[in-house]
């Protein structure tokens, strides 16, 4: 199970290298304001992929061991197309996304959410390096892609973005549907009602999701703030600072999704206790490194690699390094729920630092700029955190002394094999 771990940690590692060359692309050719139209568009996508995830993410990892892949699969993609084609429109309505590109976010989401309902369907069968294999890919080819028609055909614009976008896309769902054709020709034994998967599908998934939005508006509240109250400059260096943030998390979201593939397929409530605390600390104990090197990183080299508009990262990281720890923690107890079908405690947590995400967005925001976006996501981070301690304690009628890390124990939390491959 380790060894699963470390392969997803290198293979988010590779996208985490892509990312930045991504943000070097974007930051030198497109600059700061360019940086900025670029997140806007990257989040139209998201936001509608935050929906279609409903039938086509977390989902299908939990119910793919218990329901027939064809009949999920199916449901998921039909899922997929119509809201593609639902939501585009209502985003441009209401002023959240450029009516110029309004049928290149129909046809981008539905290729992103076809990818990741085949990485879902792979985790769901612990197929982890099929699906390591093509997150890497999904990064490689979009860093090729801009290279190409970015910086090779010397057109940089948001147009070259998307072209790159759906090169990119469609190359890893090529190779995904390879991956995914083995699955499809599985004999299914399991349950192939159509209603039921359906009614499975929509009422889970949309608990699921109900906390991924919630989440959303907790990684991305800010930047709709920043833009309004600073301008889109400023939401440039903002993202930017977040993108650098998110490499940190590769460690807890690599830990995380082993965590949650092992734990749809465990039914032993003792093995998922011991499973979560112990990745928990193992997650902790890996994050802290990888922050304490990117706090120390000057200004001036950030400014070298981004551009002299790219100024006071380091000040932003640190309002940020409180939220970036917390969810190193959470983010296992988050997936322990959703683990086991307790997503409305997920939901109850997200919904509770929404709340304190705006509480103090408000507040700190337009005095401090993206200082006070930092500030705001960090105090989303620690209310979710208290939260769900309090609910995985109080469930499972453990004490909070189990998060203390005693120096004797560091070593055997690294020992996995007790859990299997």
């Amino acid at each position: 199970m380790l060894l699963k771990i470390i392969e997803t940690i290198f293979s988010k590692g590779i996208s985490a290298v892509c990312n930045l060359l991504i943000l070097l692309i974007s930051t030198h050719y497109l600059g700061a304001t360019g940086r900025g139209e670029m997140a806007i568009f990257v989040l139209g996508i998201a936001l509608v992929g935050i929906l279609q995830s409903i039938a086509s993410g977390a989902v299908i990892t939990y119910l793919i061991p218990r329901f027939s892949s064809k009949i999920l699969i199916g449901v998921a993609t039909t899922w997929n197309a119509f809201l593609a084609l639902l939501l585009a429109p209502i985003l441009v309505l209401f002023d959240l996304f450029p009516e110029t590109y309004l049928y290149h976010l129909m046809g981008l989401s539905f290729l992103v959410s076809s990818i990741a309902l085949i990485q879902s369907a792979l985790l769901g069968k612990e197929k982890i390096r099929l699906q390591n294999s093509l997150e890497i890919l999904k990064a490689t080819s979009t860093v090729l892609g801009m290279g190409f028609f970015i910086i090779w055909k010397n057109e940089p614009s948001i147009d070259s973005i998307v072209a790159a976008l759906f090169s990119a896309y469609s190359v890893t769902l090529a190779v995904g549907l390879i991956y995914l054709t083995p699955i499809l020709r599985e004999i299914d034994t399991k349950n192939n009602d159509l209603k039921t998967v359906i009614w499975n599908v929509l009422k889970i998934g949309t608990q699921m999701q109900l906390n991924n939005i919630s989440q959303l508006i907790n990684y991305r509240f800010c930047f709709y703030l920043i833009e309004k109250t600073h301008g889109l400059g400023a939401l440039g260096i903002f993202s930017v600072a977040t993108s650098l943030a998110e490499m940190v998390w590769i460690v807890c979201k690599s830990v995380s999704t082993i965590h949650y593939s092992k734990t749809v397929n465990v039914i032993d409530k003792l093995t998922h206790i011991q499973l979560t605390t112990q990745l928990t600390k193992l997650s902790f104990m890996l994050t802290l490194p990888i922050l304490a090197v990117l706090l120390v990183i000057p200004d001036s080299i950030h400014q070298w690699i981004f551009g002299l508009e790219f100024n006071q990262f380091q000040s932003i990281l640190w309002t940020m390094a409180p939220g970036i720890v917390f969810l190193a923690i959470f983010t296992i107890l988050n997936h322990h729920f959703s683990g086991i079908g307790r997503n409305l405690i997920n939901l109850s947590g997200s919904l509770l630092g929404n709340l304190a995400t705006v509480i103090v967005g408000f507040l700190a925001v337009p005095l401090l700029g993206n200082y006070g976006g930092g500030i705001a996501t960090s105090a989303g981070y620690l209310v979710m955190l208290l939260f769900w301690i309090w609910k995985f304690n109080q469930i499972n009628n453990l004490k909070y002394n189990w998060l203390i890390i005693k120096p004797t124990e560091i070593k055997s939390i690294f020992n996995l094999s007790k859990f299997g491959n």
